[in-house]
């Protein structure tokens, strides 16, 4: 009997330079209609971990999970797997890092990114802010790995830094750690966070980013709580984004006007040189 873990399989030689056959005979057998693009093998064991949690089934649902193997797989992976392939429902999580790699590959593939969530930094950095570090640690303790943890900690390169920090970098330290703490940290009970500072709301989607952004600033400035000249600096830096993504999502935000030679023009200037978005087109440089 064929199962999910055999697509999984079929997909991976398929993206490799594979033939596409095994792929497609089996999503039609298992009735596959979704695929959860993940960068990694961490991501994975995190995923169906929680999947088990919840009591859910995402085979009898049709689900598959496909790690990439990295973020910059993810053009293939839509390719294969979205319309252009398979035409399965395509969602995915990614690193707040590599959201740029998931947009463009998305979009060459003509999927929809909606169902796309972005980590704050990346999963692991998202479990250790749920457990907060005081349950990190009583994880790390009972699979014996407290001491290592502590030895770590006393590197010189560790002073100073957040807890918070020094556990999402010691997860990293050793081949396999992350897959198996991924999953160890998503079937440990919930506590308090104790840790980290305040953050933004997670799993923000990729294209909200700058529409949420520049809706905030509209309404401070309607309420008088900011000026243009902070807006024009905060647009730049969107600018800086899009530019590098070879994209633009920037919203309107109105006209404005800043002195020649000061830092905001200069930065818009060079930062904007190559992007259309409102920044450019409502500035004016006296």
């Amino acid at each position: 009997m064929a199962d999910m873990r055999a697509f999984q399989d079929a997909v991976t030689s398929w993206a490799t330079g594979g033939p596409d056959r095994p792929a497609r005979d089996l999503a039609e057998i298992l009735g596959v209609r979704t695929a959860v693009l993940l960068e990694g093998l961490s991501d994975l064991a995190a995923v169906e971990a929680l999947a088990a949690r919840r009591d859910r089934d995402l085979a009898a649902e049709g689900v598959c999970v496909v790690p990439m193997g990295g973020a910059m797989n993810v053009g293939r992976y839509a390719g294969l797997l979205g319309p252009p392939g398979l035409g399965l429902r395509l969602t995915g999580l990614c690193d707040e890092g590599e959201q740029g790699f998931y947009e463009r590959g998305l979009t060459r593939a003509q999927a929809p990114l909606q169902d796309i969530y972005v980590c704050t930094a990346d999963l692991e950095d998202e479990l250790i802010r749920a457990l907060g570090t005081t349950g990190v640690e009583e994880i790390l303790r009972a699979e014996g790995d407290f001491r290592a943890w502590q030895t770590f900690q006393r590197q010189p390169a560790q002073h100073g830094r957040p807890r918070h920090q020094q556990v999402r970098r010691f997860l990293g330290t050793e081949k396999g750690r992350k897959i198996r703490y991924g999953r160890l940290l998503v079937e440990a009970p919930r506590t308090r966070p104790d840790t980290g500072p305040a953050r933004r709301p997670p799993r923000e989607p990729v294209r909200a980013w700058t529409d949420c952004r520049f809706e905030r600033a509209r309404q401070q400035t309607s309420a008088g709580l900011t000026t243009w000249s902070a807006i024009v600096v905060d647009q730049a830096e969107a600018c800086r984004r899009v530019v590098t993504r070879k994209r633009c999502r920037t919203a309107g935000v109105g006209s404005c006007t800043v002195k020649r030679g000061s830092p905001s023009a200069c930065r818009i200037s060079s930062l904007c040189q190559n992007c259309s978005c409102s920044a450019r087109q409502s500035l004016t440089v006296v």
